[in-house]
């Protein structure tokens, strides 16, 4: 049988002519994985590994929780171990402060008790790359030359001073704090760039314009932190499942963003990065 594409107003008028009916939805049965998160960087502090597993796609309830796992992180001659805390939680943290090395490859490896999909064994490697150099910043707000929702608004412009190292071919994590508290804190507001398309290659001066309620005096701060490709496109596929693409709905859900965690298909990313942050105090243009 051939599938012809209709036009939205013939389906939903075939829908309205129809008696009301239960629809019985099939889903196929997929085994539960193991869902990683967890970083390691080049700052002094605990770093933290969290460990779930997935949910049905229908389930309404709060994932659980994969407790009482080895979980280490090693890079060379280093091993750091990490403990569950608190007990019970799935949050696992190193048993002191660590930094990690630019340039350097990390292996994350997690051995639990009950198999899930048929695997004990996980493990994920990243690779520590350098960071961008920031020395100063200075945030200006400005009057915005856009109209949103019928309201005149104001632009803030963060222009900061240092260099993005060449060649091209770096990544970034970028976060935008406001008084101390993130901002881009759900996954349609993460923001992965990189130096070629976004024009910092090289540069000494860059720019990042955003739309935000800050004030005159806010503490404003921007956290660079160098990532792969790999997770470039992690990210893109995350928001693509949590916005959607078709507004219809009638393409399904998306697939699963392809993490780096290895071991009975695993869900997840494992990442090392190189943090720079600056801050400054929001001024006015005169």
């Amino acid at each position: 049988m051939r599938l012809y594409k209709l036009p939205a107003i013939v389906l939903l008028t075939l829908t309205c002519c129809q008696p009301e009916q239960e629809i019985d939805w099939e889903v196929d049965n997929i085994p539960e994985r193991l869902v990683v998160e967890g970083s390691i960087t080049d700052e002094l502090k605990v770093h933290t590994v969290t460990l779930k597993t997935s949910a049905e796609y229908f389930s309404n309830r709060e994932a659980d929780v994969v407790s009482n796992a080895i979980v280490t992180i090693s890079g060379g001659e280093n091993t750091f171990n990490l403990e569950e805390n608190p007990a019970g939680s799935g949050i696992y943290q190193t048993t002191e402060e660590v930094r990690g090395e630019v340039g350097r490859l990390y292996t994350l490896n997690i051995d639990i008790g009950d198999p899930l999909n048929n695997e004990t064994h996980f493990s994920a490697s990243s690779v520590l790359r350098r960071g961008i150099i920031a020395d100063t910043m200075i945030s200006v707000l400005y009057d915005s030359p856009f109209i949103f929702n019928d309201v005149d608004t104001v632009i803030l412009a963060n222009s900061v001073i240092g260099y993005e190292p060449e060649p091209e071919g770096d990544y970034y994590i970028v976060n935008l704090y406001r008084n101390g508290t993130l901002l881009n804190d759900t996954v349609d507001e993460y923001n992965v760039v990189n130096d070629k398309e976004s024009g910092m290659n090289g540069e000494s001066l860059f720019t990042f314009i955003y739309i935000e309620n800050f004030i005159v005096g806010d503490t404003v701060e921007m956290e660079f932190r160098s990532t792969s490709e790999a997770y470039y496109e992690f990210i893109k596929g995350i928001k693509m499942i949590a916005n959607g693409t078709d507004p219809f709905g009638f393409s399904g859900p998306p697939a699963n963003a392809v993490g780096n965690i290895e071991g009975g298909g695993a869900l997840g990313f494992f990442n090392a990065s190189a943090v720079t942050k600056v801050r400054a105090r929001v001024i006015r243009q005169h």
